[in-house]
């Protein structure tokens, strides 16, 4: 925000598979699915050992203060588009 840009999720989708209990160790797995000039898309799996209990994604969009779309800053890109150390 301090840069004058904003990522709002402009959509969100799940797909519940298995229910969890509350004393389920689960696992969140994220990976970046897709990347626009103006959008990113996040794609999820919950897993409780080997099963898959909830797939789905969120796609955030790059707005400025006045929220319209403008292109994400180069940087913000290749911080998104580098492998996990």
């Amino acid at each position: 925000t301090e840069r004058g840009f904003h990522m709002p999720v402009v959509e969100a989708h799940l797909e519940y598979k298995r229910a969890a209990r509350f004393d389920d160790a689960l696992v969140v797995e994220t990976r970046l699915g897709a990347m626009s000039r103006v959008t990113v898309r996040f794609d999820y799996r919950v897993v409780r050992a080997d099963e898959l209990l909830v797939a789905g994604h969120t796609l955030l969009a790059c707005v400025d203060d006045a929220h319209k779309p403008r292109r994400i800053p180069p940087d913000v890109a290749a911080l998104l588009l580098a492998r996990e150390a």
